[in-house]
């Protein structure tokens, strides 16, 4: 993928995606964007479970073509269904769509009613399509979730409701589900589930400036992501909130100020959600379906710099920020001295129109997330404060594993997490690391051939 953009201090090769800092993906996933030929994969994949339920083909299935019919119906409707999932889903830990998550679908999109689709029929339409039944394979089975809809599971209770709401027309499940989908569903979602990925990408994230601006940090948001993924290679969105909420890029549970430009955590999540690329099996690939690579984390932040949309210099001096930048915005709202907020650009958010370029947004964002977590970890101030905020953070680092090894070794020993050798009763305290309760990789402790914990032996007599 070539853009005829060169650089402007007369460099001769034009900038080239492939010698970018997004090189990476193509590494990981084989492609840039999400490509046709993934989403043909996808439902294949989905078509084949969905297919293989024989209680569906038993109910929904009229006739010698009704299987080929439904097929094609549902391949035309795949990428608004598709849409439509991952919107609802943003947010949930596993990618899975609760019971609350399918009645928001069928509210939002005007599906429920008081005759054929009340709020009872449509329960018990997810408790059909969520049934595995004793025909599925049994690794799916281990990995699909009995209390949530899978994305084929989902295209099984769009079937029923389809077949009910046109019960009186009579007509085949396929022309039911077709005019569903488009009649009643497409029309009716939120503007943030119709976004398309690949937009964003090919005219926002790909290009040279961007590509500079996260040459520039690559270091610092190399360790950020670290540091918050608990020594993952990839972070999810469990793991991302906080980075956020000491960015002052979201509001935190126990706060509910704001600095006027806090995203919504709706635009959080449904912005993580878009930074994937697609998977052709989500019950196989589902520690990759759920979480963010490196590379993926970056386009996390260009998105999440667009849905915030800081504001130009001109709004800033116009309240009262001399140097006209965040930083003095930011410390004048935690002095005291700006009482004014300012207002959330009609630019913002995941669906908003953009009228700026992407790098002069970005590097904002992330001026705000190394003066936050200067803040944060006690760095002061000065031209080097982010090679002096990279040392901190990984000195944070490895104070947290030293503290994990330490709490593994007295497991081993028999000790409970809350009480420490030789303080019976005593709870850790704020010791204790806040990234405990996240997914992390067990620790090793050193000097033990097999990897394992090393026990105390008794002395002997």
């Amino acid at each position: 993928v070539e853009r005829k953009i060169e650089y402007k201090h007369g460099a001769r090769e034009p900038w080239s995606i492939e010698r970018s800092i997004f090189a990476a993906r193509k590494r990981e996933s084989c492609a840039f964007y999400d490509t046709q030929r993934m989403i043909n994969r996808m439902f294949d994949t989905d078509w084949a479970r969905l297919a293989g339920k024989t209680l569906f083909r038993r109910n929904m299935i009229r006739g010698s073509k009704g299987l080929d019919n439904l097929k094609n119906s549902l391949r035309g409707v795949y990428n608004t269904i598709l849409h439509a999932f991952d919107f609802y889903c943003a947010g949930d830990g596993n990618y899975n769509m609760g019971l609350g998550e399918f009645l928001d679908v069928c509210n939002d999109c005007k599906i429920t009613d008081r005759a054929a689709c009340k709020i009872s029929d449509l329960t018990n339409i997810f408790n059909l399509a969520n049934a595995e039944g004793d025909d599925g394979d049994e690794d799916d089975n281990k990995y699909n979730d009995d209390s949530s809809l899978h994305r084929f599971e989902f295209m099984d209770a769009l079937c029923r409701i389809g077949f009910e709401k046109f019960k009186r027309e009579k007509w085949p499940t396929h022309i039911a589900l077709e005019n569903l989908v488009v009649d009643i569903i497409e029309p009716n979602l939120p503007r943030a589930a119709t976004v398309i990925p690949n937009d964003f990408r090919q005219l926002r994230l790909y290009t040279l400036e961007v590509d500079r601006v996260f040459r520039k940090h690559e270091k610092f948001l190399q360790v950020v992501h670290d540091i918050y993924s608990d020594e993952d290679t990839r972070i999810t969105f469990d793991e991302v909130q906080p980075l956020l909420e000491d960015s002052g890029l979201l509001a935190s549970v126990e706060s509910s100020e704001s600095n006027g430009i806090m995203l919504d955590f709706e635009d959080a999540a449904v912005a993580f959600s878009l930074s994937r690329l697609q998977m052709s099996d989500e019950l196989r690939y589902q520690d990759r379906l759920t979480s963010l690579s490196f590379v993926d984390f970056l386009e996390y932040l260009a998105r999440i710099a667009d849905a915030v949309s800081p504001p130009t210099r001109e709004d800033l001096v116009a309240i009262g920020c001399a140097s006209g930048t965040m930083r003095e915005y930011l410390q004048g709202i935690k002095d005291g001295t700006i009482v004014v907020r300012i207002e959330r650009r009609n630019s913002g958010g995941v669906s908003g129109t953009p009228t700026r370029y992407l790098h002069e947004k970005l590097e904002q964002i992330i001026v705000m997330m190394l003066d936050a977590l200067c803040f944060k970890f006690k760095v002061p101030m000065s031209r080097n404060m982010e090679e002096h905020l990279i040392v901190e953070l990984k000195r944070h680092k490895f104070s947290m594993n030293a503290k994990q090894a330490s709490l593994e070794y007295q497991r081993s020993l028999g000790f409970s997490d809350r009480t420490p050798p030789g303080t019976p009763g005593r709870s850790r305290g704020p010791g204790t690391p806040s990234s405990a309760r996240r997914r992390r990789k067990p620790s090793l402790q050193r000097g033990s051939p097999s990897g394992s914990p090393i026990r105390r032996m008794p002395q002997e007599a």
